[in-house]
């Protein structure tokens, strides 16, 4: 009878093997920034997993703008960091955006695609530094 509960010991020590896998999104993007002549607009990201499985050189986060979508670019000396320029129409003065992380990953026997989406945000372009909030 003892023995068939001893299996019983073993199950935290094998629970503790399944670890659950997560990612997140962190948008580093003020809410607002000044107007600039050129209306281009800095969009930052920090992707993060704690999958292991995850191939480093296919993540890919994309800025998306209604239909249209921008590729970010890995910003240098750091590690998940993604970086786009955002053209904005001149006059705009806010736009609403996600972001779209695709990436791939090693499952047996092949690599499988996956992606995430971030929720909405809007960014507000004000006149001047200290611009008050509308």
């Amino acid at each position: 009878m003892k023995c068939n509960f001893l299996w019983l010991l073993w199950l935290p020590v094998w629970l503790s093997g399944c670890a659950v896998t997560s990612s997140s999104i962190t948008n580093l993007t003020a809410s607002q920034l000044p107007r600039n002549n050129a209306g281009f607009y800095p969009i930052e990201i920090v992707w993060e997993s704690n999958q292991r499985a995850v191939v480093d050189e296919s993540i890919q986060p994309i800025v998306q703008v209604g239909t249209n979508n921008f590729a970010m670019q890995r910003t240098k000396l750091t590690k998940n960091r993604w970086e786009v320029l955002l053209p904005l129409e001149i006059g705009s003065t806010n736009v609403l955006y996600r972001v779209r992380v695709d990436y791939q990953f090693y499952d047996v026997p092949v690599r499988r695609s996956n992606s995430q989406m971030s929720p909405m945000y809007e960014l507000r372009v004000v006149e001047g530094l200290n611009a008050p909030a509308p």
